[in-house]
């Protein structure tokens, strides 16, 4: 998770708090990071760019029923309504803090048009420490 699923943050509370056996820190490559208002989403970019976030080992007993949930939350339909999805869940390769390589679903912004503020950092926790700041 790269948003605000993130460890601490609003929607961990109630999407995953209490569900995960444990959370890695890690990054993909091959994304950029864009803030959409109040969340954040991500592109696949040209550039060999990088995302941070957090690798959720959901409890198995828990799996589909936090996945179908984050899914609602994403707006991400699967079948034959996934062209009007916010975002698509795609498979990806994360590079853990540890250094091992595992595959991991991630959500991908499928909306046309413009996107709000270039995240360069590639992290949306370093992002809102840095906003926070500046309305300090």
């Amino acid at each position: 998770m790269y948003g605000t699923l993130l460890e601490g943050y609003g929607n961990w509370e109630y999407f995953l708090k209490g569900k995960t056996e444990r959370v890695v820190s890690g990054f993909i490559s091959g994304f950029d990071m864009y803030s959409v208002g109040a969340f954040p989403c991500i592109k696949h970019s040209s550039i060999d760019r990088k995302v941070y976030g957090e690798l959720m080992y959901v409890e198995p007993e828990l799996y589909d029923q936090v996945l179908s949930l984050v899914d609602s939350l994403e707006g991400y339909h699967n079948g034959r309504y996934s062209k009007q999805s916010m975002y698509l869940r795609k498979k990806v390769n994360v590079k853990t803090e540890c250094g091992d390589m595992v595959q991991a679903w991630v959500y991908v912004w499928n909306r046309p048009g413009a996107l709000g503020n270039h995240i360069k950092s590639g992290s949306w926790d370093e992002y809102c420490r840095d906003v926070h700041r500046y309305w300090d």
